[in-house]
């Protein structure tokens, strides 16, 4: 439950960015850049930007806790023998 608060607490903020999302207009002018339209750069961008930073964080997040119980439950760590571990 914590975990599940603490990722949410990242995400409140973005209510306003999903609503933009997903009620986006095209402005019918094109960037001369990367030719799309302006209409993408204000309403999708942002929400999209937003998830892969989101998506990053919760990967790492994951990797981290995975690799310390891995490590809690003997699978990595020194390459001693310990008492009750039998070697093959």
């Amino acid at each position: 439950m914590l975990l599940a608060l603490i990722a949410a607490s990242g995400t409140v903020g973005e209510w306003n960015n999903w609503i933009l999302f997903t009620h986006g207009v095209s402005f019918g002018a094109k960037d001369p850049q990367f030719h799309m339209d302006d209409g993408f750069f204000i309403f999708k961008l942002p929400f999209l930007s937003f998830l892969v930073s989101w998506f990053l964080v919760s990967l790492v997040v994951i990797l981290i806790i995975t690799a310390i119980f891995h490590y809690l439950n003997g699978g990595s760590g020194p390459s001693g023998s310990r008492p009750g571990s039998s070697r093959r």
